[in-house]
C-alpha cells in the first residue's frame, strides 16, 4: 500500500523529524511531508489525496488528525478510497485512545501495517469564523463555551512549558468572564446551558471518561450541557469526570442527537477537536460510516 506521513515537526518536542526517518527506513517507499505552517497539515493531506496514495498518516496531536481529515474532505473522492492512519505524538492524543491505538510509536506504526479497517462517523459544522460562515470536519469533540474560551486562550509557548496543564491554567482565567446561554435545538433535543460538551466518543481531553456510552460509530452525537457555569458547578463536575468511568453525571444534561445548532445572543468561542476555530451559531451533523480509519483489530474478530 502507498503510504504518506503527514508530520507536525515540533511533535514530541520537535523530535518529530528524527522519528520521520524512522520510519521511511521502515518504510522506504512512504512519502514524507511535514507540516510547515497553521493549517499546513490540511494542505498537505489534500495535496496526498490528489496524488493517490491509498494511506495518509496524521503524525502528531488530535490538531493534526484533524486538519488531515479537512484535507482529505478537499478531495472529492478521498472518502471512498482513503484510508487514514494516526502516529500519536500530541499533547492528549484523545482519538488515539478513543480508537486503542497504541502510544509508543513502534507499536502504533504497526497498526498500521496490519492494514485492519473501521469505517467512523465523519462529523461535520458549518458555523462563523469572524465575518465570515465557515465549514469544518471533526472527529472526535468540540465544546462551546468555557472549554472553548480556555482553548481559545492556549498559546503555544504555554502549551510546551506546562502541556495539558496549559488548558488547566487558561480555564481557571476564563472563568472569571461573562458566561453567556447557549441555546441547543434539534429534532431530539431543545434545552439551553452556559457550556456544551460534544463527543464523537467516550473520552474528552484526555482519559476523561466525559460520554460512557458513546460510540464513534452509532450514529449519534452525545452531548452533555452544564445549565450554569460557577466554580462550585464546575469543580463538581470535574470530580465527577475524575473519579468515575460509568453512570451518568449529576448536575449536567446528557443527551443524543443526530443533527442540531447551538446559537447565542452574546458571542460564544467554538472548538472543535481541542483547536479554537470561531464562534456560534454552529449547525453540526454528521455522515455515518465515512471515515475509513486503520485502527487496532478488536480483541473478538482476532483469530
Amino acid at each position: 500500500m502507498s503510504i504518506c506521513i503527514i508530520f507536525n515537526p515540533a511533535a514530541r518536542g520537535g523530535r518529530a523529524h528524527q522519528w520521520a526517518r524512522f520510519l521511511k527506513e521502515q518504510h522506504p517507499q512512504a512519502a514524507l511531508k511535514p507540516t510547515e505552517s497553521a493549517h499546513g497539515g490540511q494542505q498537505a493531506a489534500a495535496e496526498a489525496a490528489r496524488e493517490g496514495f491509498e494511506v495518509i498518516v496524521a503524525a502528531g496531536g488530535d490538531g493534526t488528525v484533524h486538519e488531515v481529515i479537512n484535507g482529505l474532505g478537499e478531495a472529492s473522492d478521498s472518502q471512498d478510497r482513503v484510508r487514514l492512519g494516526v502516529l500519536p505524538m500530541g499533547t492528549m492524543n484523545v482519538f488515539a485512545r478513543e480508537l486503542g491505538i497504541p502510544l509508543r510509536l513502534e507499536e502504533a506504526w504497526g497498526v498500521i501495517l496490519a492494514g485492519y479497517e473501521r469505517g467512523l462517523d465523519l462529523l461535520s459544522v458549518q458555523y462563523r469564523a469572524g465575518a465570515h460562515p465557515a465549514c469544518r470536519r471533526f472527529i472526535q469533540m468540540a465544546g462551546a463555551g468555557l472549554d472553548a474560551r480556555a482553548t481559545e486562550k492556549v498559546t503555544w509557548p504555554l502549551k510546551k512549558r506546562l502541556g495539558w496543564l496549559a488548558y488547566l491554567w487558561t480555564a481557571c482565567s476564563a472563568m472569571a468572564e461573562e458566561h453567556p446561554v447557549i441555546r441547543i435545538e434539534g429534532p431530539e433535543i431543545q434545552t439551553k446551558g452556559q457550556l456544551v460538551l460534544i463527543g464523537n466518543g467516550r473520552f474528552y481531553g484526555g482519559s476523561l471518561v466525559a460520554f460512557p456510552a458513546a460510540r464513534n460509530d452509532d450514529g449519534w452525537l452525545d452531548l452533555l450541557v452544564l445549565p450554569k457555569v460557577s466554580w462550585m458547578a464546575v469543580l463538581f463536575l470535574s470530580a465527577q469526570l475524575l473519579c468515575r468511568k460509568q453512570g451518568a453525571l449529576r448536575g449536567v444534561q446528557s443527551l443524543r442527537a443526530t443533527h442540531f445548532t447551538l446559537s447565542s445572543a452574546q458571542r460564544v468561542p467554538l472548538e472543535l477537536d481541542g483547536e479554537a476555530v470561531g464562534e456560534l451559531p454552529a449547525a453540526f451533523s454528521l455522515a455515518p460510516h465515512r471515515l475509513r480509519v486503520l485502527a487496532p483489530q478488536p480483541r473478538e474478530s482476532r483469530s
